[in-house]
């Protein structure tokens, strides 16, 4: 009788558990060092190309993007050089640029490791599709992938033994129109973010990055066939790539 009975309490607990486990809120990881690597400076760091964030790898708080890849290719390219100009006047700052890096890659016959890198941000069941940001989807879906960190390890081989990469991302970019009391908005936005990863354990050393928009406005007259015209991306840009996307990061000196 005692083993019916509490085969009965399990039945019916059982499926409320269920329920509190999926409707758990995950963890935020905030942009910044977590504070199990504060004050670790990695000696060598594989400053990567800029890259899209991969579509395999999309989370419910993830903006859709929509715009040509002419424009991504665009944005992404000044963003990797952001990230570049940030290395200057940083003497505690080390890193192998995305040239250097690339040029490292080939030498070691390696440089289709590049090529490699969204096949192991392929979806699982497990990713954390009610994540925050992107920093919280890697912490809970990437960093502790086998595929992962076996390939960070062979690409810091093939870097000098670089102990950290950086990968700038791009992980979304969009634009739209809507209509509010009276005006046509016509809007441009693009979010970046910028990872520190460990090339030893694939952990998240830190992480940064910035969200940004501009918007032209027309005011809607009898014509119905009216048209908007579309901010400039380097609107976007000048809001999108400034200090702040760094804030934090280990060992960088900020001069006022």
């Amino acid at each position: 009788m005692l083993r019916k009975h509490i085969r009965l309490i399990l039945l019916m607990t059982t499926p409320a558990m269920l329920g509190v486990a999926c409707t758990h809120k995950p963890k935020l990881v905030p942009y910044g060092t977590p504070e199990e690597h504060s004050g670790y400076v990695p000696a060598r760091i594989a400053v990567l190309p800029c890259r899209t964030w991969p579509d395999s790898a999309g989370f419910e708080k993830r903006p859709l993007t929509n715009v040509t890849d002419e424009d991504l290719d665009a944005l992404c390219k000044n963003y990797s050089q952001f990230v570049i100009d940030g290395f200057k006047d940083q003497p505690y700052m080390r890193g192998f640029s995305p040239k250097s890096t690339l040029a490292l890659l080939s030498a070691a016959e390696q440089e289709n490791l590049l090529n490699e890198f969204n096949s192991h941000w392929q979806h699982t069941d497990t990713d954390c599709q009610k994540c925050e940001n992107t920093s919280s989807f890697y912490v809970q879906s990437i960093q502790n992938r086998e595929g992962w960190r076996l390939w960070l390890s062979s690409l810091s081989k093939a870097v000098r033994n670089a102990d950290a990469i950086m990968v700038p991302f791009v992980y979304y970019m969009y634009e739209k129109t809507y209509l509010d009391r009276g005006l046509l908005i016509s809007k441009r936005a693009a979010g970046v973010s910028l990872f520190l990863i460990d090339t030893n354990n694939g952990y998240l050393l830190w992480s940064g990055g910035r969200e940004a928009f501009a918007n032209d406005q027309l005011l809607v007259g009898s014509n119905a066939n009216q048209k908007g015209t579309w901010p400039a991306w380097t609107q976007v840009e000048e809001r999108l790539f400034i200090e702040e996307v760094w804030r934090d990061f280990p060992g960088r000196q900020v001069y006022k």
